[in-house]
């Protein structure tokens, strides 16, 4: 077998390969965990809320979701989305891949999201809100002031999960004609074995 030496000057060019995709990855992650942080707030609200049509909505959403690779959803956003869209008259052809590539992180991410956001929720203690309740403060004051910073504390070490988890998926994009610094590195690094 042959042995691949680190050759300083590779790396040093590769580096350079990668830095002008630095701005547009950037982009990408921070609108996609925007969209779904959104999205999984909607679906935390739905299944926390006492509507049981929207709270069986929202499982569905998330159970279907959550078991999908993240690859597979991206074809079928991409692929069949346009198809089953044509069926009821809504044209999308003018539609850039980037915009799959939010919709399909947003509904991979904002799935995640909305269990770690119910999660949090439930985790602080209910007599808290009650306690503002009786302070004086009203129900929105109460959320915003005692039970929001405490939720979102609790649900801080999996947000960091869910960007970086963001970002890894983003290097998918190249799948559909995307390329970010993620799936630029993945093509250097072919190349490079390749030669």
């Amino acid at each position: 077998t042959n042995m691949r030496l680190f050759v300083p000057e590779q790396c040093a060019d590769a580096i350079l390969k990668l830095l002008p995709y630095i701005p547009y990855t950037l982009l990408v992650v921070i609108v996609a965990m925007f969209l779904s942080s959104l999205f999984g707030l909607l679906l935390a609200y739905m299944k926390l809320s006492g509507n049981k049509v929207a709270k069986s909505v929202a499982v569905i959403i998330t159970e279907m979701v959550r078991g999908t690779p993240f690859l597979i959803l991206l074809f079928v956003v991409f692929y069949a989305l346009p198809e089953l869209l044509k069926m009821i008259h809504i044209n999308m052809d003018g539609v850039g891949k980037l915009t799959y590539l939010f919709i399909t992180l947003t509904l991979f991410s904002g799935s995640r999201l909305a269990e770690v956001f119910r999660s949090a929720y439930e985790a602080v203690d209910s007599t808290q809100m009650e306690a503002a309740v009786s302070c004086g403060l009203s129900g929105f004051q109460a959320f915003y002031r005692i039970i929001l910073p405490q939720a979102f504390y609790i649900a801080l070490p999996n947000l960091g999960n869910s960007l970086l988890a963001v970002l890894m998926e983003t290097s998918l994009g190249y799948t559909i004609g995307l390329v970010d610094i993620m799936g630029k590195a993945k093509l250097i690094n072919s190349f490079s074995y390749s030669t």
